[in-house]
């Protein structure tokens, strides 16, 4: 099962998403309670699943970079 994650500049701020729709909404309920950080600064990616549990995006993914080159 694919999971998402809601990241704000990067760091992961909310995981175990099971929906796109889920994670828009988690992102736009962060960007409502932040009315001083720009919106774009919080995005929703696809987690990592072999590195969930270190909230990791996947393409993003610090331990895959290191262990396969990517």
């Amino acid at each position: 099962m694919t999971e998402y994650g809601v990241f704000y500049d990067g760091e992961c701020i909310a995981a175990t998403l099971y929906s796109p729709a889920e994670a828009e909404t988690v992102r736009m309920e962060f960007v409502a309670d932040d009315p001083v950080s720009l919106p774009s600064r919080y995005t929703v990616h696809v987690m990592c699943m072999e590195h969930r549990d270190a909230e990791q995006a996947r393409g993003h993914c610090d331990q895959c970079a290191e262990m396969y080159g990517y």
